[in-house]
């Protein structure tokens, strides 16, 4: 898995479409190895919308997905 990949697709996909702009941020969003800080078990999404919800719970995914725009 290409996990530059992933976070450069989050900052473009899901950042900046939110209004995210501060370069500052950004940059960070574009270095962090997120997918470090993440269980093996679900690291695939550590790039995801759902990375935020307690992946032990999966009753929260759908709150956190729906909440974002909130």
């Amino acid at each position: 898995m290409d996990y530059a990949v992933l976070r450069k697709r989050m900052v473009d996909e899901q950042l900046i479409p939110r209004g995210i702009m501060d370069p500052r941020v950004l940059a960070a969003f574009y270095k962090v190895e997120r997918h470090a800080f993440i269980p093996q078990e679900v690291r695939s999404m550590a790039y995801s919308v759902f990375a935020g919800a307690d992946w032990r719970k999966p009753d929260n995914f759908p709150a956190v997905y729906g909440g974002l725009d909130d």
